[in-house]
């Protein structure tokens, strides 16, 4: 298997580490695993799939009102 690093994913996604951390505490965004105490990683396969089915609300939520609050849907990222 091979995974993205959290520092490739938030250049990915226009957003910082410390989001994506946030993010991980919510349950919300990208499938992650923990390998070892310090070290996060994000299966690029799960990543696609979490993209492709996020896209458009992201991108929605990045060029819209991004003042509302992200909440965790059954595949991501929901805004309310």
């Amino acid at each position: 298997m091979k995974y993205y690093k959290s520092n490739e994913i938030a250049d990915m996604l226009n957003l910082t580490t410390q989001t994506l951390m946030l993010w991980r505490k919510k349950g919300i965004g990208p499938k992650w695993v923990k390998l070892g105490q310090n070290i996060v990683r994000y299966p690029i396969a799960e990543y696609e799939k979490w993209m492709n089915g996020n896209t458009a609300k992201y991108e929605e939520w990045m060029n819209g009102d991004n003042n509302k609050s992200l909440h965790k849907t059954d595949n991501g990222v929901k805004k309310s």
